[in-house]
């Protein structure tokens, strides 16, 4: 009696070490996938909202074709953008919307800069 008493301990002590060995394993496992995950998370948090910049690059250059200065740059960069994002390279289309705003930005002062020295140009 005694021996089977010893030897259900025995097996006892074998399966609770098994247990925890896979309870180890999984959370070896868990930690691992969290560290994969970290870096994205961490550059997605980073990068600006692509969504609201975007947003406000199709706004602009609506503002330079109402200015009757819209560059046709501007709609390669955006379908540049959006076909980036599309891709998942989240860096490219970031810079692409940013250059496009920048370039939206830059027509709309031209077009400012033009309503008075078109003058200068026309021969007297």
């Amino acid at each position: 009696m005694k021996n089977l008493w010893i030897l259900g301990l025995v097996l006892f002590s074998v399966l609770a070490c098994d247990s925890q060995q896979k309870n180890t394993a999984e959370a070896n496992a868990e930690k691992s996938a969290v560290a994969e995950v970290a870096p994205v998370v961490a550059e997605v948090s980073k990068a600006p909202d692509f969504v609201s910049l975007m947003q406000q690059a199709e706004d602009l250059y609506v503002q330079t074709e109402t200015a009757k200065h819209a560059w046709l740059i501007n709609l390669d960069r955006l379908k540049d953008a959006r076909l980036a994002a599309k891709e998942g390279d989240m860096d490219k289309a970031v810079a692409n919307a940013e250059e496009a705003i920048k370039l939206s930005e830059l027509a709309l002062k031209q077009a400012e800069s033009e309503k008075s020295l078109w003058q200068a140009r026309v021969p007297q």
